[in-house]
């Protein structure tokens, strides 16, 4: 994961909160999971995102990239 640190991915966020955090939880293509922040109108949608860091040897954090491809779809 931490070769992914700086790339930018599409990401489907979850329904769910990840509890720990609070953050919206979602899946990249390669079935990475991101944290991001954000509101519940982002739950179930497909995101943009740029992967920031690795958060736990589980996961990693990523920060929505706003624009054509990360509108809420």
């Amino acid at each position: 994961m931490n070769a992914q640190i700086g790339r930018t991915a599409q990401i489907v966020i979850e329904t769910r909160q990840d509890l720990s955090s609070g953050c919206l939880k979602g899946l990249t293509s390669n079935y990475i999971p991101v944290l991001v922040d954000g509101g519940d109108h982002l739950k179930n949608t497909n995101q943009t995102v740029r992967l920031c860091q690795l958060k736990n040897d589980t996961a990693m954090k990523g920060v929505l990239i706003f624009g054509e491809q990360g509108r809420s779809s």
